[in-house]
């Protein structure tokens, strides 16, 4: 019979060589977490959240502040409703959670550099008449006859997006107190 515990000490068992062979094989990718990570567990500890603009103006912040609710109480015919809610104005008066601003730091960063790169490549796509793109996250699809026209703005675009760019030091100028 399969129990979550067997499912879950499985999924742990193969986790850990997954782990090490990611390391190995994606140095300095893995490094790059690394950093991030440090730079948001460095920036919590001032209870600053992390910021940085992507090349659209998109203005992001990731502050995982610790979570302050407020619990109201609902009657509904003899019993009870209890609807909880974010209390954001205290939530930004208190700590940063650190734990949660490094667990998140690296898909927040990644996925907006995502974002970025699909915004640009439908706008092009627009720009040469390309109209209805389908977009799903992680997929996109013109019509078919377009499909070529996509798949070469999917490439130029990336290149466009990365050449002469460093995201990585914009994140440091933006976050660091005295950035070299």
């Amino acid at each position: 019979r399969v129990t979550r515990k067997k499912v879950s000490r499985k999924a742990f068992d193969l986790a850990t060589p997954l782990h090490d062979l990611a390391k190995q094989n994606i140095g300095r990718v893995w490094d790059l977490m690394e950093w991030l990570r440090a730079l948001a567990t460095t920036l919590a500890a001032e209870n600053r959240g992390v910021v940085w603009t992507t090349p659209t103006g998109f203005h992001v912040v990731t502050a995982k502040w610790e979570r302050k609710e407020i619990r109201v109480e609902i009657p509904m015919g003899r019993t009870k409703k209890t609807l909880t809610f974010l209390d954001f104005e205290k939530m930004q008066q208190g700590k940063i959670d650190v734990a949660e601003q490094v667990q998140t730091i690296v898909a927040n960063f990644v996925h907006s550099w995502d974002a970025t790169h699909l915004v640009k490549t439908i706008n092009a796509c627009g720009d040469r008449g390309i109209y209805p793109v389908l977009v799903i996250p992680d997929c996109s699809t013109p019509h078919e006859v377009d499909a070529a026209v996509l798949s070469e703005q999917l490439r130029h675009q990336f290149q466009k997006l990365y050449d002469g760019t460093d995201p990585v030091r914009e994140l440091w100028d933006k976050n660091a107190r005295n950035p070299e």
